[in-house]
């Protein structure tokens, strides 16, 4: 996870602009680690692996979102769903949707994977 902060750092200072972190899976749970971090805007976890009482650093104003897999029996997305909820209950815009017939791979619905990734990246940078 250290790289993950020091890439985010090196990024923001070279380009002076803050990022989305978009990540699937244990990427997810490491970008959530990150979405406190000055230089993210916010943070996309696909199918994230958020077991219960996952750590929340401080997210009050930040923006997550979250889409998790129906049928996901690697990653649970009642987990992700609770994490949503604590977020939002801290003052995050957070928001989780689930996708009927979709497993942790994310293979069965690849249009809908790439559409809800740039909407929500596109949504994040908007509403800055």
């Amino acid at each position: 996870m250290a790289d993950l902060g020091r890439t985010i750092d090196e990024l923001t200072t070279t380009t002076r602009q803050e990022l989305v972190l978009v990540g699937h899976s244990m990427g997810g749970r490491t970008s959530m680690r990150f979405v406190d971090h000055p230089g993210v805007a916010g943070v996309v976890g696909l199918a994230p692996w958020l077991p219960a009482g996952e750590p929340m650093v401080d997210v009050a104003g930040r923006t997550i979102r979250v889409a998790h897999g129906a049928n996901d029996r690697t990653t649970k997305p009642s987990s992700s769903l609770d994490f949503v909820d604590r977020a939002r209950a801290a003052g995050a815009d957070a928001r989780h949707v689930l996708v009927p017939g979709e497993g942790h791979a994310l293979i069965r619905h690849p249009s809908w994977w790439n559409r809800f990734i740039i909407e929500s990246v596109g949504g994040i940078f908007a509403a800055r």
